[in-house]
This record gives structure tokens, C-alpha cells and sequence, in this order.
């Protein structure tokens, strides 16, 4: 791997410097110009999903890989809502915060074909993949913000308090961080763009976004 643009904001590129000790010949939190992308063999853009019409300017680098955050919105999506059929190996990753310190990371491909391209970008980092489909909230975002979101709808209900919840699942089945205190780690705002479209993709209720949450994330 020759040039590496990091691409994203200053708290999703510090977390992927310290886990990969990866030194890229770009950061920034917005892409360079088209012609100075050209120049890079990998592109990892830590907020692609936040910002898909950048997919416009990554789409005609035939010979770039880029891996973008694809957990709000899947690759198709993405590259749908850009119009610009990509050239380019395109890989997605879970790049919400939190979820690059981990030595596991969840990877999408574009193209079934381009698969194969995936663990061998993660291993020169030092980090293992496991290949998911490319789909909204990918796997380990499904699962977590359903239950962050249903740990939100009792606290509502009055059933228990947040801080008690927490110790019970810190304590009771071993979770690095009681569900209230992840999702606000991740940002609130994450799970909740998350969760509403995953329910507008799979029109499953219990995506449904609890009143509570949403509002913390409101103002949060």
C-alpha cells in the first residue's frame, strides 16, 4: 500500500490512528480535491455515510480502494443516492465511535467479488474482519441499538432507572458499559439516524425509535 487518505472527523480518525498505528500521508476532515485524490491507493473516509455525496467524488478512481462507514446508510444506498456508479473497489466498514477500537472490525463489500480485498487491508493494520452483508446497521449496530433503544423504552415505561440498568447489565451479563451509557458513547444522534432507517428498510417495529431517546438525542 503506497498513499492513504484518512478522511473523517477528528474523533473517528484519532480512534483509528491509536488502533491501527496506522501514519496516513492525509487526514483531514473533508476529502482533498479530486485531482490530489487520484494520487491515493486507499481512501477510508470514517463519516461516508453522513455525507454520501462525496460517493460522486470517490466513484471515478478506478484504481483506489475506498472504504467508507457504511452503518446509517448500506453502499447501494449510498452510491444510489449519488448517482455515480463506482469505479473503485468500494468496502464498508462500522466506523461510529466506539466501534474502531476494537481488534474485530464488520466489513461490507460493494461487489461480491471484491470481498476478497477486505482482510488483507484490515491484517497490514493489525486488525481481524469478519464480512457482512451490505445492509443498514450492518450486524453488531442491529443488535446493540435495539436493545440500547429498548434499555430507553423501559426507563420511560418507569420500569428502572438508567443508572440501575446499567450496573444490571454491567454486572449481569458482563457488557464493557451499561446500554444507557454505550449509546450516549456512540452518540445518541448515531443511534437514532440508525434505527430510522433500519425501520424504513425492514418496516420492523421494533426499530421504532423510543420517545425518550429521540429527545435525548435532541438536545444531547
Amino acid at each position: 500500500m503506497n498513499a492513504i487518505a484518512l478522511i473523517g472527523s477528528p474523533d473517528r480518525t484519532e480512534e483509528f490512528l491509536q488502533t491501527t498505528g496506522v501514519t496516513p500521508d492525509y487526514v483531514g476532515a473533508l476529502p482533498p480535491a479530486i485531482r490530489a485524490l487520484s494520487g491515493f491507493d486507499l481512501i477510508l473516509d470514517l463519516n461516508l455515510d453522513d455525507f454520501p455525496e462525496r460517493m460522486k467524488l470517490y466513484a471515478g478512481l478506478a484504481e483506489a480502494t475506498v472504504v467508507g462507514c457504511a452503518v446509517k446508510k448500506s453502499l447501494l444506498q449510498m452510491v444510489q443516492l449519488s448517482g455515480a456508479m463506482p469505479d473503485c473497489i468500494l468496502l464498508g466498514i462500522n466506523a461510529l465511535p466506539g466501534f474502531l477500537q476494537r481488534k474485530v472490525w464488520e466489513m461490507s463489500a460493494l461487489r461480491a467479488d471484491n470481498q476478497g480485498n477486505i482482510s488483507s487491508y484490515l491484517k497490514s493494520f493489525g486488525v481481524e474482519s469478519v464480512t457482512v452483508t451490505d445492509q443498514v446497521g450492518m450486524a453488531t449496530p442491529r443488535v446493540l441499538f435495539s436493545i440500547i433503544n429498548e434499555s430507553y423504552l423501559m426507563v420511560q415505561q418507569g420500569i428502572v432507572s438508567g443508572p440501575e440498568l446499567d450496573q444490571a447489565m454491567q454486572l449481569g451479563v458482563n457488557y464493557p458499559h451499561g446500554p444507557i451509557a454505550w449509546g450516549r458513547k456512540i452518540g445518541l444522534k448515531n443511534i437514532v439516524e440508525t434505527l430510522d432507517a433500519m425501520l424504513a428498510v425492514t418496516a420492523d417495529p421494533r426499530y421504532r425509535v423510543a420517545e425518550s431517546l429521540r429527545k435525548e438525542a435532541l438536545f444531547s
